[in-house]
């Protein structure tokens, strides 16, 4: 990078109002002592042509001052441009001092003293801590002006007053050093607190300026990667270094995605410890910014190791529970089905005896048939469910005729009916109702509805009616019973939910049969709704596909898969 180049980039820095560095204020304290050395040397040729001031000197102190701000751009000015600029002030002064002698300590001459002494003692100051340097700045001043008034007793100006103004701008810079030093304390604790917070939330922070190869990373940075505190530098190549060789491409895919100024999306990579051992899990950020004239790489590193065995522990936990929750309707499925066969035969075996038997023998076996059906259905009812749960009940969408269907649950449930007193009402049109649907799920969705409103009917009647309306058919299933309170709608098709409920409810049930109807209307991609008021009935409505729209619609489906 040229002279030129660097001097227009921290330019703009300092009028952008950009924090700048030690180096940085050597560099404004030379640019405009160079130009002040020579102007003031020829201001005070005007005011006083018969003072001893050389110009060959002053243009000499500004070719060494030139030089010092040419160094300050140079890669490693910082491991000597400190002991430099102690030298240049302290020869400064000499010469100063020396010319403000020869000339007496006239009243122009005392005055440049004056701020030339402030001037250096700021230059000083700028190392940021109070040390040896200044306390040799202070006794040489004092003793060189004290031999230099002895050696010149005609001095054109008050002793009192010259050594008024050398106290005054000693004293007028040691209070803007103890500023500084306050201000330097502050910034330090500032940064403590900061590194603290860093070590804390596990968080670290890093920058790297790809032109000039320099860089910086906080002390949790480092540590995060593994190396010592101390390091402070972390270029995106060590960073990657640390990073487990698995996961370096990642971490560099992110740091060309910054460089073409992609947003900063994280990344988890793993890191490596001094064994070749995973030690943690870092989210990594990284954004291009622009900061002092020219683009730097400014990243993050967010310590997730506990989350992310946190997140293997959850995943872990629901994986289990999966698991548990499969073998459990496998059990299900298979005691049903292991009870189901022998309850089937007991079943058969007492419809037999009741035909053969008479008297108080048959009404104990229909006790028995009746008893057996209901377990029956129970269990019937716990195999779907658990099947459903599984998701290895499937249906298989065909044209059926709802009719045909409606007609065939009532005539197996009209004898249930007639022993409660009830009228069990069909109202279909004649003309047939094609719905897609799978025969046996709306059976058995009709089954249910019409088995519900029987058995929570005490008197009136239960009504089924089938429409069309629009590309749907509905089918209503309406009753006089005891109604469902407005409190336990949103429920009715949660598992196990009963409005009644413990030893002393009205009406017995597993409380699945409604969540089996519902997810079989979903499963053959219907609707179904509850309209009730407690005492005064309840309609249920089930939402088919007609044959003709359903077709349609699967056709359009598949032609815009295609």
């Amino acid at each position: 990078m040229s002279f030129v180049q660097s001097s227009r980039r921290y330019l703009r820095a300092v009028l952008r109002n950009e924090g700048i560095s030690q180096v940085g204020a050597f560099r404004i304290v030379f640019v405009l002592a160079a130009p002040l050395v020579v102007g003031m040397g020829w201001v005070y040729q005007w005011t006083d042509p018969g003072a001893y001031d050389p110009m060959w000197i002053r243009w000499t102190v500004m070719a060494v001052t030139l030089g010092l701000l040419a160094l300050t751009f140079q890669p490693r000015c910082k491991d000597y441009i400190v002991p430099a600029v102690h030298t240049y002030v302290f020869l400064l002064l000499t010469w100063f001092l020396w010319v403000a002698a020869v000339n007496q300590f006239s009243a122009n001459y005392s005055m440049g003293l004056f701020y030339v002494l402030i001037g250096c003692l700021l230059v000083l100051s700028l190392g940021r801590t109070f040390g040896m340097t200044h306390i040799v700045f202070l006794l040489y001043t004092g003793g060189a002006t004290s031999l230099l008034l002895a050696l010149w007793p005609e001095a054109q100006v008050s002793r009192l007053v010259l050594w008024a103004c050398v106290v005054s701008a000693l004293a007028l810079t040691c209070i803007a050093w103890l500023l500084q030093r306050q201000l330097a304390t502050t910034l330090r604790r500032s940064q403590e607190n900061l590194a603290e917070a860093q070590h804390l939330v596990g968080l670290g922070n890093w920058e790297w300026d790809p032109q000039t190869r320099r860089g910086h990373g906080s002390d949790e940075a480092c540590r995060l990667l593994g190396y010592a505190p101390g390091d402070g530098v972390l270029s995106p190549e060590k960073v990657a270094a640390a990073v487990h060789p698995e996961d370096r491409p990642a971490v560099q895919a992110r740091v060309q995605a910054a460089r073409k100024g992609e947003p900063p999306r994280p990344v988890r990579v793993r890191t490596t410890g001094a064994d070749g051992r995973e030690a943690r899990v870092l989210q990594v950020r990284v954004r291009c910014a622009e900061r002092g004239g020219h683009r730097r790489l400014v990243g993050t590193l967010l310590d997730v190791t506990e989350q992310v065995r946190r997140e293997e522990a959850l995943r872990a936990a629901k994986e289990e529970a999966e698991r548990m929750a499969r073998l459990k309707d496998a059990f299900l499925a298979n005691m049903s089905h292991e009870i189901r066969t022998p309850l089937t035969a007991i079943i058969g075996f007492a419809q037999i005896l009741e035909d053969e038997l008479e008297g108080e023998e048959q009404e104990l076996l229909q006790s028995i048939g009746q008893s057996g059906r209901r377990l029956l259905q129970t269990l019937n009812s716990v195999l779907d469910f658990a099947r459903l749960e599984a998701g290895e009940l499937q249906v298989e969408r065909t044209e059926v005729v709802v009719q045909d269907e409606i007609q065939r649950v009532t005539r197996e449930l009209r004898e249930q009916a007639r022993v409660k007193g009830l009228s069990l009402q069909v109202n279909v049109p004649d003309v047939p109702l094609a719905v897609l649907a799978d025969p046996g799920a709306l059976g058995r969705v009709l089954t249910n509805l019409i088995s519900n409103a029987i058995k929570f009917t005490a008197e009136g009647c239960v009504s089924v009616l089938a429409t069309a309306e629009g590309p749907d058919v509905l089918i209503r299933v309406k009753d006089t019973g005891a109604g469902i309170s407005e409190a336990f709608l949103p429920h009715l098709f949660e598992a196990f939910a009963q409005e009644s409920s413990g030893l002393n409810r009205e009406h017995e049930g597993s409380g699945i049969g409604l969540t089996i109807t519902k997810r079989l209307v979903d499963l053959m991609q219907g609707g179904i709704t509850v309209d009730s008021e407690k005492g005064n009935g309840t309609t249920v409505t089930v939402q088919l596909p007609a044959a003709a729209a359903g077709a349609q619609a699967e056709e359009a489906g598949r032609r815009a898969a295609a």
